[in-house]
């Protein structure tokens, strides 16, 4: 009994010891006071406890955060902690100075808890001020603003490594945290891009995974590690923003990141038109072509996620699109705007991004694209397809460092016109060049008959044809913003065509010209090339762009002004402005 009552004697003098040694030394602070007065007994410590960490916060961030507490419960013989209602605020004040002296960082946070339990934290863990090893630590329903503005004095700093800055602000209170786990529960980030208009963010349900996290004089320089981290995973829910011209819907149905892969995917990925086809039309004041998109699956592999989320850089060794499809819609009831546009190759808009962007690689793997014209004239539509399109793009970049290696952006694909035709492209844009608007674009595509032809030709060319088949045809085209040189190969025979006026009957079918026809297939149009002499026409020629049409309009209208003279129409009769 008595070695008993020595026992007990012994471990109430080590708990009394802790007890004050914790009160009045480690968790003596000197900026803040401990708010005593609701305290339930003289050893309650939770007081000493939340003004240690606001202590820790405020030293930690340079004087920026400032960390409320509404309540704190500490189990010392359980190993854990519960906090409930904190809040983190930046000091304006302290901000206001940091920048003075060129010391502010880019974000700045705002978070609401309303619930943080930790596991595994001991006596040991409050004795040792300068290391913490931690079991778990579980975050519920946690409520974050980030307010991003880059500062061009941190512009060196944004290169080294993220874990260099941030060992070196807690070195001087803290030498080592261990954790084994955090969980993210059911977040909610707001993003503030301070730098741009109209650009604030809201991820909704986001969950977060976090293994291994080291951080000491080890890890500093461990590029492996996110964050310090050897496992980071994050996900979120029912991503949707209203683009800033509210002509577009983009939505995210779930975004999953691996931080120490390097790795994003956007899963169930949209772009549609706000309000539809109808509402779109009401925004527009001239012609104007609308997009909807829609991707199972898109994958960014050896990138930044933290700025590609911020718009402040895509970088990317990969990126790939996995199945979809991609809509051009144009209806022409409007009229094409005065407007001259010049810039507007696709190299040109990459140029014009306020973000810089380099995807060494990028993946499109059967894909369908549909491009769609509606003439009000006639009242219908004809649809061009492309489906099981892949394609392989190389060096798509806007900064001048990656242009200086490589100065080429490469396309190639394949796909089925018209779901039943193999055809084939290449297309290089000249980055050293890219004001002049340089690039080249060659295109194959194999055996085709009229039957598949027709539902494109009749309502975007006003013309159908009565017999002929294609054999082959290669294009060649070389140009810039000003016009093309081209070299066009079309190997057909039995041609026969009817050419169509824009008007329709009663009935809603087009109106034939019939004595053009047979004024045209009499005596005009060459029904077979190689001819009579097996001689093939292949013809060489320039042409100057219609500067209201884009890219795409560009490259097709200078084929097509190689096939009518191959065919013996004038150019003047086949081909239309944009």
């Amino acid at each position: 009994m008595k070695k008993i009552r020595i026992i007990i004697l012994f471990l109430v003098l080590i708990i009394a010891g802790g007890y004050f040694y914790l009160r009045y030394s480690y968790l003596k602070v000197p900026s803040y006071k401990p708010d005593n007065a609701k305290v339930a007994t003289p050893l309650d410590l939770r007081p000493s406890l939340i003004a240690k960490l606001q202590q820790l916060v405020e030293d930690g961030s340079n004087g920026l955060y400032r960390l409320s507490i509404g309540q704190i419960t500490p189990d010392l013989i359980a190993s854990t902690l519960e906090i409930t209602d904190a809040t983190l605020t930046p000091d304006y004040n302290s901000l206001e100075r940091l920048d003075k002296n060129r010391q502010a960082p880019d974000d700045v946070f705002k978070i609401k808890v309303h619930r943080i339990k930790i596991t595994g934290i001991g006596i040991t863990d409050l004795l040792h001020k300068d290391r913490i090893d931690v079991k778990n630590i579980v975050i519920n329903s946690p409520d974050i603003e980030v307010f991003h503005k880059l500062k061009s004095y941190n512009e060196s700093s944004r290169i080294k490594n993220d874990t260099i800055s941030i060992y070196h602000r807690i070195e001087k209170i803290m030498k080592s945290v261990s954790i084994a786990t955090v969980d993210i529960n059911n977040g909610k980030v707001t993003d503030h891009n301070e730098s741009q208009k109209n650009t604030t963010k809201v991820f909704n349900h986001i969950d977060i995974g976090i293994k291994s996290i080291l951080i000491d004089s080890s890890t500093q320089f461990d590029n492996n590690r996110f964050f310090f981290a050897k496992v980071a995973d994050i996900s979120c829910k029912d991503y949707a923003i209203t683009t800033p011209d509210s002509l577009y819907d983009f939505k995210i149905g779930r975004i999953l990141v691996s931080g120490e892969k390097h790795t994003m995917s956007a899963l169930d990925v949209s772009l549609k038109p706000h309000g539809g086809r109808s509402e779109f039309q009401k925004h527009l004041h001239f012609r104007k072509e609308m997009f909807t998109a829609t991707f199972p699956k898109v994958s960014l592999t050896g990138n930044d996620w933290w700025s590609l989320m911020h718009r402040d850089r895509l970088i990317a060794s990969n990126a790939n699109v996995e199945g979809g499809s991609f809509l051009i819609y144009l209806d022409k009831t409007l009229s094409s705007t005065p407007t001259i546009k010049k810039a507007n190759f696709p190299d040109q808009v990459l140029m014009k991004l306020p973000m810089p962007v380099s995807i060494a690689r990028m993946k499109v793997n059967d894909v369908t694209l549909n491009y769609e014209e509606y003439d009000p004239k006639i009242e219908r539509s004809g649809v061009a397809t492309f489906s099981k399109t892949n394609v392989l793009i190389t060096n798509v970049t806007n900064m001048r460092s990656k242009i200086k290696a490589n100065s080429k952006t490469l396309l190639t694909g394949k796909t089925m016109f018209m779901s039943s035709v193999p055809m084939n492209a290449k297309i290089e844009f000249d980055l050293a060049h890219v004001n002049e608007g340089a690039f080249s674009a060659s295109v194959h595509v194999d055996q085709t008959t009229n039957d598949i032809l027709n539902p494109i030709c009749e309502p975007m060319a006003l013309f159908t044809l009565r017999t002929g088949t294609l054999k082959e045809g290669t294009a060649h085209v070389t140009g810039n913003n000003e016009g093309a040189a081209c070299d066009v190969s079309i190997l057909y025979n039995d041609l026969r065509i009817t050419p169509f006026k824009d008007k329709v009957d009663k009935n809603g079918n087009l109106k034939k010209k019939g004595l053009t026809s047979a004024i045209a297939n009499t005596f005009i149009i060459k029904k077979n090339n190689p001819g009579e002499n097996s001689e093939i026409r292949q013809p060489r020629y320039t042409t100057q762009r219609d500067h209201h049409g884009n890219f795409f309009n560009f490259v097709w209208t200078s084929i097509l002004t190689g096939i009518l003279k191959t065919v013996g129409i004038p150019v003047k009769f086949g081909v239309k402005k944009a």
